[in-house]
């Protein structure tokens, strides 16, 4: 059981293989967009639904430093991230969020 994305959106066929394999099942969920639960929602209660797109701001942190920079836009773009940490939303170091690592692994994961 799993509730890290990263694998999912790596290595999900191989994983459900060798769960086979090995007579076990793998399980995974996690949250995505402020805590909507992607994997088995769309598994379990949408399960003929075609999605066909998704837009959006995907992760916490960079919505609260795009509002933050909106409402004020003098302010620098460090002080908004520290508004974010500071409201337990950003980790302490914030690069996956930022650099858009997080934003692309939740892609992979809602595509699949």
């Amino acid at each position: 059981v799993t509730a890290n994305k990263a694998p999912v959106a790596i290595a999900l066929q191989s994983l459900l293989r060798l769960a086979e394999q090995n007579r076990c099942r793998y399980l995974h969920e996690s949250a995505c967009m402020d805590g909507i639960p992607i994997f088995n929602m769309a598994r379990r209660c949408l399960p003929h639904a075609r999605v066909s797109g998704f837009e959006g701001i995907l992760n916490s942190t960079t919505n609260v430093i795009l509002e933050r920079l909106e409402q004020d836009p003098s302010l620098p773009f460090d002080a908004a991230v520290k508004v974010a940490q500071d409201m337990g939303i950003a980790e302490a170091d914030p690069s996956a969020d930022i650099d858009g690592y997080d934003a692309a692994v939740k892609c992979v994961c809602l595509a699949q």
